[in-house]
Parts: structure tokens; C-alpha cells; sequence
């Protein structure tokens, strides 16, 4: 059902993903210098079952490794439900609407609607609640993309959050092509108590 844009995130068993993942890790107010990692993602369909309304659902093992040298690890599941309407992901107990169907530019929804505004995520030994005023819109269904020596055309690119108040920032970009499925992602997630308005973020950071 292609005018619908289901296939922009296809499902099925045997089915998967591999990330490269990029972090700076900020530490807290008094302390200095930023963590640079880099770490490996793997999302692999490997079942699917009926859900307590009957609902199709299907389960993903998530696997990760420091180096790309190494083998996998199993870190964690997460669940996929989908349908002509929407299409649900359970990340660590969260409940995302990562698409609205039909896929169509500048359609927004609140994908966020199923979690706690307080739900929070641990960041260097802190919470943060990372979810608050999320607005999920298709920015762009005709986006190129450049990842290592791949490139793709016609990307679907989802805003999910772009919110910046004098104390807190949260970004969030997904990008996912047809017939492939998710292929990028940034976020970020600042907090900070420095309250000088004045000063950007990137300035801010640089205080921390």
C-alpha cells in the first residue's frame, strides 16, 4: 500500500539494522570535558505474537558492541505495531508513534501521546525527563541522504522535537527510506543551570 507510505518502515522476520552510533556525553555543572564514543546498534526481527487485543505485534532483539571487530552482545527487546494508521514502537517500556499513516508533508502528530510527559532517560548517572513538548511532523518526504558511501533519495524525514527554553533543549530527527526503513537519527538532550539567556547553547555547553 504504497500511497499510504507503509513502506517506509518494513516488518518482517528476519529483518534488520545496523547503526554506527555517535555520543558526546556532557557531564554536570562543575565539572569538565565531554565523552566522545562511538558504539555499534543492531535491531534484528526475529518473532512476532498476539498482543492481549489481538494486535500483530513484532519482537526485535537489540544487540550493540563497542567495535565494529567484535561480536554482537543482546542488550535488550523492543516491539513493533503496526497497522493502516500508525506504526507503534516499545523502546526500554516506552510506547512511540513513530509514523502517522498516510505519510504526507507537514501531517503532525503528538507521537509521545502514550508516555508520561516525566518519563525520564539516565544520561551519566542523571535523569533527565527527555519527553516534554515532542511534536512529531513530516518535514520532508523528498530529502537525499549521505551515509558512508550509500546515498538515497526521496528520504522521509520526521521532526519529532525542537524545543529550546534558557534551561533545556530537545531535538529530535529521524529519517527513513523506502523499502529500507530507519536510517538515521540525531538527538539531543540538554539540560543546564547556567540561566544567562545571552548565551548560546554552544557557549553554555562550553561552561559546563
Amino acid at each position: 500500500m504504497e500511497k499510504y507510505g507503509l513502506e517506509y518502515y518494513p516488518v518482517e522476520i528476519g529483518k534488520y539494522w545496523e547503526y554506527s552510533v555517535d555520543s558526546l556525553l556532557y557531564g554536570p555543572v562543575g565539572h569538565t570535558g565531554v565523552d566522545s564514543t562511538t558504539s555499534y546498534l543492531r535491531e534484528e526481527i526475529v518473532d512476532t505474537f498476539r498482543n492481549d487485543k489481538n494486535e500483530l505485534v513484532y519482537r526485535l532483539d537489540v544487540f550493540a558492541r563497542s567495535s565494529d571487530t567484535l561480536g554482537w552482545d543482546l542488550i535488550n527487546s523492543s516491539f513493533i505495531r503496526k497497522d493502516n494508521s500508525s506504526l507503534i514502537k516499545t523502546e526500554n517500556g516506552l510506547h512511540f508513534i513513530k509514523l502517522t499513516f498516510p505519510v504526507t508533508r507537514y501531517s503532525n502528530w503528538n507521537g509521545n501521546v502514550l508516555i508520561h510527559w516525566k518519563s525520564a532517560i539516565v544520561i551519566k548517572g542523571e535523569e533527565i525527563a527527555a519527553f516534554d513538548n515532542w511534536n512529531y511532523i513530516y518535514e520532508s518526504l523528498s530529502d537525499k541522504l549521505d551515509i558512508g558511501p550509500k546515498h538515497w533519495d526521496d528520504v522521509l524525514t520526521v521532526n519529532e522535537a525542537d524545543y529550546t527554553a534558557f534551561d533545556n533543549k530537545r531535538y529530535s530527527v529521524a529519517q527513513y527510506v523506502k523499502n529500507v526503513g530507519p536510517v538515521y537519527r540525531e538527538q539531543w538532550f540538554l539540560d543546564t543551570q547556567i540561566y544567562d539567556e545571552r548565551l548560546t547553547w554552544r557557549r553554555k555547553l562550553k561552561k559546563v
